[in-house]
């Protein structure tokens, strides 16, 4: 009789009914390919998988939750799939069931009191009676496929592969595998891009084919670069080395799929291409970000002194990925910066840190106190984090000369909402209104920076979110009053 293949996941549970199941099917007379020898450690593995694989009529699958999770099991019912074999999975634990298995009907070995035997035995047999008939010739729809990878048109190369890739016939998945060593790149590139896709990123013949993909103009790079990131640290080597390569694009490219590999190892050579490759800079910050290995500090630091702002905007970005003391101190020096998508960062990556900085930022407001700017940005984060420090802190910024300064700090208390920050606010609310009203009857705007009108409004509506529901009847009173009368303005 014909071969069967088990693929199941080691634990002793599974390995004591494969071994139950394979003298089960060999008392019928199938030959049973069960690996009981650590063959998965060797570096034949592959090879040695798919030729028993390609030997049997079938692959039986044992669904258990630690199967699901496994990627030798995956990969050996995926390349079953991709080659058109009937693949029969039995449900020996309560699992969740892959998406391209769920089609499948699985038979139920759940119940150990009595097990359904005789109903797999006889699905087996009506497989095996059924590939004794079908014919071992080449198809002649694979034939022509195959003649049609070597035609001159592009779109004609692509089409083969396609229907190559939608048969089930053994036949055209060898053609497939074959493709992708065929002398022209495009095949290799497309091909291999689909057994990727087939396979579950589990065939690592498809490696060559995706970093051609990668390194060339071509219509699959983007897809070529996706597929080539889940194969992590087997692709972990070119990728760095491709980091040299003499093409932008590629550059580019190989640095975006290190962003998501998260590769440490790439972290010296990113830094070397943010300080001195200015076709990738850009790219090389994102993908040091996205890495959050410590090392890049120093680097942002260095931007943050280059005259490009988009670099500064990276920098002070890509800081907030970094809880520590030396990126605190750096983002505290760049709120002083001259451009304002800088400081908008800064501020963001200051604010993530939490409760942590405000020592830091209470520092700030005592130790520079001239630094209008600074003093405002301090003032505005320390409203956003709302705890880690005392609020009577900031009162004496309500008496600021500087406009900006002054509303950063109502802001910044309204958002805290302390009960003795709350009243020392509504106190400055309500003698302040006189003045607003002034001001605004003398029809003063831009000259003095003020913008009364923005301001009173939106602080009306931080008033209202905090405020009228507050357990203080006249605190709930000045917001009501607030919100009417600058909602109507």
């Amino acid at each position: 009789m014909s071969q069967v293949f088990i693929s199941y996941k080691r634990d002793e549970k599974s390995k004591a009914f494969v071994k139950q199941l394979k003298a089960k099917l060999e008392e019928v007379g199938f030959d049973v390919w069960v690996d009981e020898t650590l063959l998965r450690a060797g570096q034949l593995w592959i090879q040695e998988i798919d030729n028993a694989i390609k030997a049997s009529i079938v692959l039986i699958v044992v669904l258990t939750p630690e199967a699901h999770n496994s990627l030798y099991v995956t990969y050996e019912w995926s390349f079953a799939l991709g080659r058109g074999m009937e693949v029969i999975p039995l449900l020996l634990e309560d699992t969740e069931i892959h998406r391209r298995l769920q089609d499948i009907q699985y038979i139920d070995f759940r119940n150990h009191w009595k097990l359904p035997w005789d109903d797999l035995i006889e699905r087996l047999l009506e497989i095996d009676t059924g590939q004794t008939r079908k014919s071992r010739e080449i198809p002649p729809f694979v034939k022509s496929a195959v003649t049609a990878l070597d035609s001159f048109e592009v779109r004609d190369r692509r089409t083969a592969i396609d229907k190559l890739t939608e048969s089930s016939h053994p036949a055209a998945h060898d053609a497939l595998i074959n493709a992708m060593d065929h002398h022209l790149i495009d095949v290799r590139r497309y091909a291999s891009l689909t057994v990727a896709r087939l396979t579950n990123h589990q065939d690592k013949r498809t490696i060559p084919g995706l970093l051609e993909a990668i390194t060339t103009q071509n219509q699959d790079r983007e897809r070529a670069a996706e597929e080539i990131a889940n194969f992590a640290d087997d692709v972990l080597p070119n990728l760095i080395n491709l980091l040299n390569h003499s093409s932008v694009e590629t550059r580019k490219v190989s640095a975006q799929i290190l962003s998501k590999i998260k590769s440490t190892a790439a972290v010296p050579k990113l830094c070397e291409l943010a300080l001195t490759d200015k076709d990738v800079q850009l790219t090389a910050m994102k993908a040091l970000e996205q890495i959050g290995d410590e090392r890049a500090i120093p680097i942002f630091e260095n931007l943050l002194s280059q005259e490009n702002q988009y670099l500064r905007r990276e920098a002070t970005q890509a800081l907030g990925v970094f809880k520590s003391g030396p990126s605190v101190s750096i983002l505290i020096s760049a709120l002083n910066d001259k451009d304002e998508g800088v400081v908008i960062n800064a501020k963001a990556s200051l604010a993530s840190f939490g409760e942590v900085i405000a020592p830091d930022l209470l520092s700030v407001l005592e130790s520079d106190p001239e630094n209008q700017q600074v003093i405002t940005s301090s003032i505005e984060i320390l409203g956003y984090i709302e705890r880690g420090f005392d609020p009577s802190k900031l009162f004496e910024f309500l008496n600021s000369e500087n406009p900006d300064i002054r509303w950063s700090t109502v802001i910044a208390l309204l958002q805290i909402g302390d009960e003795q920050g709350i009243a020392r606010l509504s106190a400055y609310l309500d003698s302040y209104e006189k003045k607003v009203e002034k001001i605004m009857d003398m029809n003063i705007h831009d000259d003095k920076r003020i913008h009364f009108k923005g301001l009173e409004r939106y602080t009306a509506s931080v008033i209202a979110n905090r405020l009228v529901k507050h357990s203080n009847p006249e605190i709930k009173l000045i917001a009501l009053k607030w919100k009417e009368k600058f909602e109507n303005s």
